[in-house]
C-alpha cells in the first residue's frame, strides 16, 4: 500500500504542474542534509480534495524545469511529504506509525527511497502557509537495501488548493 501511495503521490505532483509553482530560492524551500550533503529547493505545498471528499497536504521540494515553474526537473532531487485522509494539525508525526504520512526521497527519476523511521514536525500550519521540520531514514523502493539518511530537515512552504 505504501509503495502504491508513493507511485501515486508522484505522478500528482512531480509529474504534472498539480502542485503548483516551486517558489523562489528565498522563503519557499524545503532544505535538509542527505548522506551528509547539504539539500535546499524550491518548496510548494498544496490541499487536494479527491473525488471521494479526502483531503491531502503535499509538501514538495524540487528544482523547476528551466523556464518553468510548475514542472519539476527529476533528473535533480526532490522530496516530498504526503498527509492523507485530511489537513493535520501542528504537532509531531512517527513516519513509522501515521498511516496517512508517506515521505519519499528520489535522488533522480530512476530511484525511490520511502521514508521508514523519523518524525515529521509541523511547527505551524495555517490556511496559506505550512512550516516545520523533518528527520527520517529511508529505503530504496521497493525492497531496499540501501538507504539514505536525512537529517536537519526543515520546510517553509505556501499552500495551494487545487480543486
Amino acid at each position: 500500500m505504501y509503495h502504491r501511495r508513493m507511485r501515486m503521490a508522484a505522478t500528482a505532483c512531480l509529474m504534472l504542474a498539480a502542485c503548483g509553482g516551486g517558489g523562489g530560492a528565498g522563503a519557499d524551500f524545503v532544505a535538509a542534509t542527505i548522506d551528509g550533503q547539504s539539500w535546499r529547493a524550491s518548496g510548494h505545498g498544496s490541499l487536494l480534495s479527491t473525488a471521494n471528499g479526502q483531503t491531502t497536504l503535499t509538501i514538495l521540494g524540487y528544482t523547476p524545469l528551466p523556464g518553468s515553474t510548475k514542472q519539476a526537473d527529476m533528473s535533480k532531487p526532490a522530496l516530498e511529504v504526503v498527509f492523507s485522509g485530511g489537513r493535520p494539525a501542528a504537532g509531531g508525526y512517527d513516519v513509522a506509525t501515521t498511516t496517512e504520512l508517506s515521505v519519499t526521497y528520489w535522488p533522480d527519476r530512476s530511484h525511490a527511497y520511502g521514508a521508514s523511521t523519523g518524525m515529521v514536525v509541523i511547527s505551524s500550519i495555517s490556511t496559506g502557509r505550512v512550516d516545520g521540520t523533518f528527520a527520517f531514514t529511508a529505503i530504496l523502493a521497493p525492497n531496499g537495501p540501501d538507504t539514505v539518511t536525512v537529517s536537519d530537515g526543515a520546510f517553509s512552504v505556501p499552500i495551494g488548493v487545487v480543486p
